[in-house]
């Protein structure tokens, strides 16, 4: 396939992740976007071709991609991904945001074991236990387990009462 066609097929699945994640399907969402994290290398060639250097600041290929790399547990893709980005352009925030969600997975295995060894343990409290600058990524880390089914969360209080799910909505990394 031709650059041209494969940076058209690029911007052809943006539309297709965001509707997946849309429709909760994570694992079609992380499918497209594995195939649109394919096409990067291809994409950074054309913009930096046509344009003289890449700065695309917004991809939901990325954003998505790399929240949903990082929640299967697939560290390796998701620094593959960040070192792509990163020799393009260092200081683009799609770069910061893969960087970002590599670092989360050790925290998102932490949540999923702590919540699996203390079913209904308290959010707050247990966001309590990790540093404060791990305590934003923190709550986003338990909105996106619960909204993909790895967590459940029980209005309890101030806080939610976090428990594992029934049944996994989306197969969990270990």
């Amino acid at each position: 396939m031709n650059l041209k066609l494969k940076v058209d097929r690029y911007y052809e699945l943006l539309p297709r992740v965001e509707e997946a994640v849309k429709n909760d399907d994570f694992e079609l969402a992380l499918r497209y976007a594995g195939e649109g994290i394919s096409l990067i290398p291809d994409l950074i060639a054309e913009t930096v071709e046509r344009y003289g250097r890449f700065d695309i600041v917004e991809s939901s290929i990325v954003e998505y991609g790399s929240l949903l790399l990082a929640m299967s547990g697939d560290i390796i893709a998701l620094q593959a991904l960040h070192a792509t980005l990163l020799s393009a352009a260092a200081r683009n925030p799609l770069t910061k945001t893969v960087h970002r969600w590599v670092n989360a997975v050790p925290l998102i295995n932490e949540i999923r074991s702590r919540v699996q060894a203390s079913p209904g343990v308290l959010q707050l409290s247990l966001r309590d236990e990790f540093p404060p600058q791990a305590r934003k990524l923190f709550i986003e880390v338990c909105y996106w387990l619960e909204r993909t089914g790895e967590i459940s969360r029980e209005r309890a209080g101030k806080s939610y009462a976090l428990y594992p799910p029934e049944e996994v909505g989306f197969p969990p990394g270990t």
